[in-house]
């Protein structure tokens, strides 16, 4: 192919630079309108099951921690009614418990946050 032949899409584009304005706004608006035309279900939102809760007590062995830390935020949690797994690790001055929840939980946040409280306030006592 010689150089006469070749099609040369940068020339062509500033040549025809109307055209490809025109097109640009033509998808500009065609993508705005399909997209306030989505649903909801498109969209859908999810929501993780999971609570992380790390605690630390600097100098405390891991029975201790096990003891006065893990054991009663593990008995106290075990209240609610919609847990559907605790599991915790302790060592020395560090304590971790992953809580995962059932996928139907009414007012999991403020059950969450008063057994928290209950937690904080029994071992500040």
């Amino acid at each position: 192919m010689s150089d006469k032949e070749r099609i040369n899409l940068a020339r062509w584009g500033i040549k025809h630079s109307q055209v490809l304005i025109y097109f640009m706004v033509v998808i500009l608006v065609a993508g705005t309108f399909a997209f306030f035309k989505l649903g909801q279900r498109d969209l859908s939102v999810f929501a993780i099951k999971t609570i992380v809760v790390n605690v630390k007590w600097p100098g405390a062995s891991a029975e201790e921690m096990s003891q006065f830390v893990t054991d009663p935020i593990e008995t106290k949690l075990l209240e609610v009614p919609w847990l559907r797994e605790v599991s915790s690790f302790s060592k020395p001055g560090e304590a971790w418990l992953i809580v995962n929840i059932e996928d139907f939980m009414p007012n999991a946040a403020i059950e969450m946050k008063d057994r928290a409280y209950d937690i904080r306030k029994k071992i500040n006592d």
